[in-house]
C-alpha cells in the first residue's frame, strides 16, 4: 500500500469493511479444511507405509528408505500446514481489526477475548488459592469492543467447557510421534 493515502484506506467505508470481513472469513475456512484434508491424507499415508513394511517381508536397507522418504514427507507437510496457519492467524488478526474499525464484536473478538480469560484465569490461580471469580477480575473489553453483556454471556461460554488448545497444539507431536515408530520398527527390523 506504498503511496496511498488514508482517504484511499477502506476503512471509512463499512461495506468494503463487511466485504473484507467475509473474504477473510472464506479464506480462514478454506485453509482450515485444506489442513484437515492434507493431515488426513498424510495420516493414512503414513499408517499404511507402516503396516506395508512390517506385513511384508523387507530388508532393512529398502525399509529405511522407504520410512525416510515417508517421515520427510510428513515434516515437510507439517511445515506447509505451519504456513497455513499463520496464514489462517494473519486473516483472524485483520478480521479483528474490522470488528474494532465498526465496533462491531463478533466471533473473533469473542475467540481472542476466551482465550485471554484462560490466560488471565491461569495466572490468577496462581497468585490465589480462591477460585476465580468473574464479578471480581475483569478483562478489558474496550480492548475487545465487548459490551458488560456481551462479557457475561462470553464468561457463561468460559467454563468449564471452552477448549482453548486448536489442531496446531495437537498435530505438533504427530511428526515426532510418526519418527519415533520408524526408528523402533528400523530397530525391530535390524535385530
Amino acid at each position: 500500500m506504498v503511496g496511498t493515502t488514508k482517504a484511499e484506506l477502506p476503512d471509512d467505508d463499512p461495506d468494503q469493511l463487511l466485504a473484507e470481513y467475509e473474504t477473510c472469513l472464506d479464506t480462514v475456512w478454506k485453509l482450515e479444511a485444506n489442513i484437515w484434508q492434507t493431515s488426513s491424507i498424510i495420516g493414512v499415508g503414513s499408517i499404511g507405509t507402516l503396516i506395508i513394511v512390517v506385513g511384508g517381508d523387507h530388508e532393512l536397507g529398502p525399509a529405511l528408505s522407504i520410512g525416510l522418504i515417508a517421515v520427510v514427507g510428513v515434516f515437510i507437510w507439517w511445515s506447509i500446514a505451519k504456513r497455513w496457519w499463520s496464514a489462517q492467524h494473519v486473516r483472524f488478526t485483520r478480521m479483528l481489526h474490522i470488528e474494532q474499525a465498526l465496533r462491531q464484536p463478533g466471533q473473533v473478538s469473542y475467540m481472542r477475548y476466551l482465550d485471554d480469560l484462560k490466560d488471565l484465569t491461569r495466572d490468577r490461580k496462581k497468585r490465589s488459592v480462591s477460585a476465580w471469580q468473574p464479578r471480581r477480575y475483569r478483562v478489558p473489553r474496550r480492548r475487545y469492543s465487548i459490551t458488560p453483556q456481551q462479557a457475561r454471556d462470553i464468561h457463561r461460554l468460559n467454563w468449564p467447557n471452552y477448549q482453548r488448545r486448536g489442531p496446531r497444539d495437537v498435530l505438533r507431536y504427530f511428526p515426532w510421534t510418526y519418527l519415533v515408530a520408524w526408528i523402533l520398527l528400523a530397530v525391530a527390523l535390524a535385530r
